[in-house]
């Protein structure tokens, strides 16, 4: 299953934004999306800690790292 997000830098509402997207993604998504974004710094989670993690705490990580990688 391919996500459709599009992720686009600016804007004033832009974090906002990214979250309200965020949250419209299964716990399947937001693990994907952790495993193969590109970013400028290294983002090294093994698949077993990803596993550990809850939905809430998987989508902190990725906004966390959407907003960084900015």
């Amino acid at each position: 299953m391919k996500s459709s997000v599009k992720w686009r830098k600016g804007g004033p509402h832009s974090a906002e934004k990214i979250a309200v997207k965020l949250a419209g993604l299964s716990w399947a998504q937001l693990k994907r999306q952790l495993l193969t974004m590109r970013t400028r710094f290294r983002m090294d989670f093994s698949e077993e800690f990803l596993d550990s993690l809850s939905k809430d705490e998987l989508r902190h990580i990725l906004l966390a790292a959407h907003l960084n990688a900015r």
